[in-house]
């Protein structure tokens, strides 16, 4: 993935969210989304595993 560097993250940092990995490979500076929140690029294949997978800590939460 490819991150705003005003998220924090640094190159090689590796991020995992259920059994799926994603690395930071580089880094941007001052892109955001219309709603001004910094951005992350990732492989269109990657976006479903992120999007629809339920997070368990959230329907923890929920419960």
């Amino acid at each position: 993935m490819v991150a705003d560097d005003a998220i924090g993250f640094h190159i090689g940092q590796h991020l995992r969210r259920d059994n799926f990995d994603n690395t930071v490979v580089g880094l941007t500076k001052n892109i955001a989304g219309f709603t001004a929140d910094p951005v992350i690029y990732v492989m269109l294949t990657c976006v479903p595993n992120i999007i629809y997978r339920l997070d368990r800590n959230l329907l923890r939460n929920e419960i």
